[in-house]
């Protein structure tokens, strides 16, 4: 039962790549049917579809393969360090938007999570949901109190869809790295864990709880952000309950058509509350689309959907600071230090050449009036850069350039005059002037001593350990050979057609000799031996005249 649908799964992805015209894909994984299956689509609708552009299709292949497949297409276009940015802009178009689950199978879920039956926790129950998304979705209730609320609950046996669809996600990256060793760069295999490690983190309403909580706390007091009361009685692994906010969504409240005045508020609350946890708290929310934005009276600004948030540690923190001052002073070489100190250069890195192509965009902006400035544009350039070097960033980063780039818009959006470098100037500074204050410095200093301290004291261990192997003659060196993987795969293959032909012609003889030695039974199964070489032999002709080898 597991194979059949494993092997249906696998069919129906396959299908779907050569139905938008990427049976070269196929192709290049060693699939010789791509061809011949691409006749299966060569209606007029499926030869329009393969004219489409590329990051068009690949987003409507993602489309078509799932919730799986969208999520992790999501999370591809936030590594515009390891894609085209054409593809990531093209991605962040998807909508994790599938059809609803019926009432009865969301309320066994409520009531087999908390033990009792939902009408006793919900005396209200909206049995129609009014967002569905593709690992659970979301109700409007009444607690006994009478406090009205929205009820996220998870789909049933949603965990083993993802986890089966995450395995074959880690076969076609193995795949992949197998078969096209240019796409290596990109680190496939990498790219499915962080995806993994992800959505797995979003299965667990208690975290997302945790994370509105974190949020609340650090907004307590403060008119710039309200956040959501989390009802923690009643909130399980797959059942959260907040609190219900009153307002407009962010594109039905500019719909209204509000004072420029209002608006202005708005993007200046939006715009601090995002550097306040970006730069102050080192936690933010990751995903600022206009959907988890809600305009209450007043203009008090309300985020919801915690499920995706980025964390930035100290260190990180500074190096971001140091970044973004060195932008600002338009210092080029500490810009260009900053950004090699926060990613991870390859191998095949040309620093010299990454820094002129780094030192060419920056002066692009360092000659444009700071009214002029888009941030979001300037980090799209300087990533195509860093793409083209192959520098790894860390993921958190780009998180971080992604909001920023989210938030930007959404400012401009309600204040076209709005720019981004000059509003976080503020907090940079107020940033920089704590950094040299004596209790950062003397706590820095405390640090680097106890990480040296460290380093002293576990030196003599490990060279001992070296050592050790060495005598015992268990000391291994590992070798990694580039640019051989094509020429493998070409001598396995020859081997095993050879070995093929052999067992072949070994037939053939095995059968000669039954009819020479003759009788009736002996010679029989000597014609059949014969009908089987030839039979193995036609397949073998059939198989090197579809490689297109002979």
């Amino acid at each position: 039962m597991l194979f059949r649908r494993s092997y249906k799964r696998y069919r129906q992805i396959f299908d779907v790549l050569v139905k938008y015209g990427f049976e070269d894909v196929a192709g290049a994984l060693n699939v010789k049917q791509a061809s011949y299956l691409r006749k299966r689509f060569e209606k007029p609708e499926y030869v329009r579809l393969a004219k489409l552009p590329a990051p068009v299709r690949v987003r409507m292949i993602l489309e078509e393969l799932g919730p799986t497949f969208i999520k992790f297409g999501q999370i591809l276009s936030t590594r515009p360090d390891l894609i085209p940015m054409e593809y990531a802009e093209e991605l962040k178009k998807l909508q994790d938007c599938v059809p609803k689950r019926a009432y009865s199978t969301i309320k066994d879920v409520i009531e087999e999570e908390t033990g009792k039956e939902i009408h006793t926790i919900f005396p209200y129950f909206e049995e129609n949901p009014i967002a569905s998304a593709s690992i659970g979705q979301v109700h409007i209730a009444k607690l006994k109190n009478g406090k009205k609320v929205i009820v996220k609950v998870q789909k049933p046996d949603i965990e083993n869809v993802i986890e089966y669809d995450i395995s074959i996600l880690y076969d076609v990256a193995n795949l992949i790295e197998g078969y096209m060793p240019e796409a290596r760069q990109f680190g496939p295999k990498l790219l499915v864990s962080e995806f993994a490690k992800t959505i797995r983190r979003e299965q667990n309403y208690r975290r997302e709880a945790r994370n509105a909580t974190r949020f609340r706390q650090n907004f307590k007091g403060m008119d710039i952000l309200y956040v959501p009361e989390v009802e923690w009685e009643y909130n399980s692994r797959k059942v959260l309950v907040l609190e219900y906010i009153e307002g407009k969504k962010f594109n039905d409240y500019l719909a209204s058509k509000p004072t420029v005045a209002s608006k202005k508020t708005i993007a200046r609350r939006i715009n601090n509350s995002y550097m306040k946890m970006i730069l102050e708290d080192g936690f933010f929310h990751a995903d600022p689309h206009p959907g988890n934005i809600i305009i209450q009276k007043d203009n008090v600004v309300c985020l919801v959907d915690f499920g995706m948030v980025g964390y930035i540690d100290r260190s990180l923190r500074s190096q971001i600071v140091s970044l973004l001052y060195a932008l600002a002073k338009e210092d080029t070489e500490k810009t260009i230090a900053s950004f090699i100190d926060i990613g991870v250069l390859s191998d095949d890195t040309n620093i010299r050449q990454f820094r002129s192509d780094f030192h060419e965009v920056l002066h692009e902006y360092y000659n444009t009036e700071l009214k002029e400035v888009h941030v979001s544009e300037m980090f799209h350039d300087i990533l195509e850069v860093v793409r083209a070097h192959k520098v790894r960033l860390p993921h958190n980063f780009l998180y971080l350039l992604k909001v920023i780039g989210e938030i930007e818009s959404i400012c401009q959006e309600l204040d076209p005059g709005f720019n981004l470098t000059k509003n976080m100037g503020p907090f940079l500074r107020k940033l920089l002037k704590e950094q040299m204050e004596p209790k950062y410095l003397v706590k820095n200093i405390h640090e680097g001593l106890m990480s040296f301290n460290d380093f002293i004291w576990k030196t003599p261990k490990r060279f001992n350990n070296i050592f050790d192997k060495l005598e015992h003659g268990k000391l291994k060196l590992e070798f990694e050979h580039k640019g051989l993987e094509q020429t493998n795969r070409h001598l396995e293959s020859a081997s095993n057609k050879i070995t093929f032909s052999i067992i072949i012609a070994a037939i053939i003889m095995g059968s000669s000799l039954l009819i020479l030695r003759g009788g009736v039974i002996v010679s029989t199964i000597g014609i059949m031996g014969y009908l089987l070489a030839a039979l193995l032999g036609f397949w073998l002709a059939i198989t090197i005249i579809m490689s297109g080898k002979i």
